[in-house]
C-alpha cells in the first residue's frame, strides 16, 4: 500500500528534470541475507555432503515405503535422501525432509529393501 501520494498536473510532468538518481526496479531489492549467500565462495558449495538417491519403480508398495522410512529414521544423519519414482521416461524426483547417515551399514539396509542397483550415493 502507498503511504503518501500526490497528484501532479501536465505542466509539472513536462517540466520534470532528472535528479541523477538511479531508478530502482520492483523486485530488484536484495536483502542482506541474499547478498551474503551470493558472496560465498563456490568451493564451500561443492564440498557438500553427498546425496543418497533411492530409485523406486512402483511407488504404491506401502510395505517398501514404510521400511524405507523406518530405515531413514533409524539412521538419521546429515545426508540428503532423494526418491526417484517411476520409469526413466516418466520419473518424479522427491527430496525428502529427513536426512540420514551415508554409512555402509545404513546403505546396506537400503540395498536390502530396494536392491543394490536402486541405491546411489552421489
Amino acid at each position: 500500500m502507498v503511504d503518501d501520494a500526490r497528484e501532479i498536473n501536465s505542466e509539472q510532468a513536462t517540466g520534470y528534470q532528472e535528479t541523477g538518481k538511479r531508478l530502482r526496479l520492483p523486485g530488484a531489492k536484495r536483502s542482506a541475507a541474499a547478498a551474503v549467500t551470493s558472496a560465498r565462495p563456490k568451493a564451500a558449495v561443492t564440498t557438500a555432503e553427498p546425496r543418497i538417491y533411492v530409485r523406486l519403480q512402483d511407488s504404491t508398495d506401502q510395505d517398501i515405503l514404510r521400511r524405507l522410512k523406518q530405515t531413514i529414521d533409524e539412521h538419521s544423519g546429515s545426508c540428503e535422501v532423494v526418491l526417484v519414482l517411476g520409469s526413466a521416461d516418466n520419473r518424479q524426483i522427491i527430496k525428502l525432509p529427513a536426512r540420514m547417515q551415508s554409512s555402509d551399514n545404513a546403505l546396506d539396509k537400503l540395498r536390502t529393501i530396494v536392491g543394490s542397483a536402486n541405491i546411489k550415493l552421489q
